[in-house]
């Protein structure tokens, strides 16, 4: 039995050891990862802070708002274009669209 918890001790010291050092290395990547994450153009747009949203798309008017605006200009004589809402599917597929970066004019051409 001594021998056995003896191999279980140098086990358990070994793996202490290579979890230590992986911890070193992780403790060292998170502030870069950060950094890239907080400096990425690549982010959800609904549901995240507005003013994150414009400083990471370099936006003054967010995209949303931008895709409305254009969207309307040639609607606008339409007779009830405020009373219907759209279907959810479509409403998520737009709302992907745009989080996943779909220039804004291609999101216009579908809607």
């Amino acid at each position: 039995e001594k021998e056995t918890a003896i191999n279980l001790l140098e086990s358990l010291k070994s793996l202490h050891s290579y979890f230590k050092q992986v911890s070193t290395k992780v403790n060292e990547k998170i502030p870069k990862l950060e950094a890239i994450l907080n400096n990425s153009k690549k982010s959800k747009t609904f549901g995240e802070d507005l003013e994150n949203h414009l400083r990471v798309q370099n936006l003054n008017i967010a995209m949303p708002l931008q895709i409305g605006i254009e969207g309307l200009k040639s609607k606008l004589k339409e007779e009830g274009l405020f009373r219907v809402s759209p279907s959810m599917p479509a409403l998520k597929k737009l709302k992907a669209s745009i989080d996943a970066g779909v220039n804004k004019n291609t999101i216009l051409s579908k809607y």
